[in-house]
């Protein structure tokens, strides 16, 4: 079995299909050890290997909704800052007509979840975290220049 070096502070890219390794364990975890222990107990009725992976979707999710809203609460700066650079960055690369109509701070908002490769595989929010965050984060933003509404 051959492994890649994978560099400190990375994380290895999910398995296609995943937007997440926490995805895919949800996704993929081993029910049978929950669905004989209702088998063996007859006063708890019996729960499909369905409903327990929903259960957990459903958790995830809760999950993620709260951590986003706290990621965004916290950090209003963060993502003004990053507004107004790609902001001049659209006035002085984009197409005028195509900046006004965009919407940066959806935008943003969208872009700060996304994972990067550029980012050692992290989302710019979880980049921020890093003592050298905003610096990785600017100039992976400064890479893309004009490309930014592409």
């Amino acid at each position: 079995m051959k492994h890649s070096a994978i560099q400190l502070g990375a994380s290895p890219i999910p398995p296609e299909g995943f937007s997440s390794w926490l995805d895919y364990a949800v996704e993929t975890f081993d029910t049978r050890a929950l669905e004989t222990l209702g088998l063996l107990d007859d006063t708890k009725p019996a729960v499909p290997r369905e409903a327990f992976r929903e259960a957990a979707r459903l958790e995830l999710q809760a999950l993620r909704a709260d951590a986003s809203a706290a990621g965004r609460a916290s950090s209003p700066s963060v993502h003004s800052r990053i507004a107004a650079k790609v902001s001049r960055m659209l006035a002085e690369n984009g197409d005028p007509a195509l900046a006004r109509e965009f919407d940066i701070e959806a935008w943003v908002d969208r872009w700060m979840r996304e994972r990067r490769p550029e980012l050692g595989n992290q989302t710019p929010e979880q980049a921020m975290a890093r003592p050298d965050g905003w610096a990785a984060v600017e100039g992976l933003l400064d890479s893309m220049g004009g490309g930014v509404l592409g």
